[in-house]
């Protein structure tokens, strides 16, 4: 099996970043570009205030206010979020576009959930990332929606399920599917 976009889902702070990262420094050479964003977390006298997303271009340039995605509702207990529409369809559809932009870049999406349900622009310009020629490499929620399904469901998709049983040996799975990859686009030349 080849595919060119590999997505990692599983249980909240599973390590499905963690392996991200791990794959990317062992695996990825410097003359490749990490492009893309990292949804993160911020947090108020120690209180999940909300999430963020942070270009991978330019991660020690960001306001946190202009980026976000998701406000927790119920302050402090983090279980109620919200999503901000317009920071996916500005901002996120730009860091997509640069991205894009960007030789030899491998695209970061970490992560694709519900905060962008109804961010239709940024939902279609995900789809023209996984579309174009460059690798996408990301983090895809557990539960899913019509958004996430249309992710999961392309031929061109893997979603590798992250557990603590395979947890440890997971960046040798992702390793395998991106080397398959690669393969298969030297033996087409």
């Amino acid at each position: 099996m080849k595919f060119k976009n590999i997505f990692l889902t599983g249980k909240i702070q599973i390590g499905k970043s963690t392996a991200i990262s791990k794959f990317l420094a062992k695996h990825i050479d410097q003359e490749s570009t990490i492009a893309g964003f990292k949804t993160k977390a911020y947090y108020e006298n120690n209180n999940l205030k909300g999430y963020y997303i942070e270009n991978q271009k330019s991660p020690f340039k960001i306001n946190i206010n202009e980026n976000i995605v998701g406000i927790n509702n119920d302050f402090g207990s983090g279980k109620s979020c919200y999503g901000i529409t317009k920071t996916f369809e500005e901002n996120g559809v730009d860091i997509l576009d640069e991205a894009m932009k960007t030789s030899n870049s491998i695209i970061l999406m970490d992560e694709l959930g519900f905060f962008e349900r109804k961010a239709e622009k940024f939902q279609s310009k995900v789809h023209e990332t996984l579309n174009s020629d460059h690798r996408v490499i990301g983090v895809i929620k557990e539960r899913r929606n019509e958004f996430l399904n249309s992710i999961a469901n392309r031929s061109d998709v893997v979603v590798i399920r992250v557990t603590l049983e395979n947890r440890d040996s997971i960046v040798d799975e992702i390793n395998k599917y991106w080397e398959s990859w690669l393969w298969k686009t030297w033996k087409e030349i």
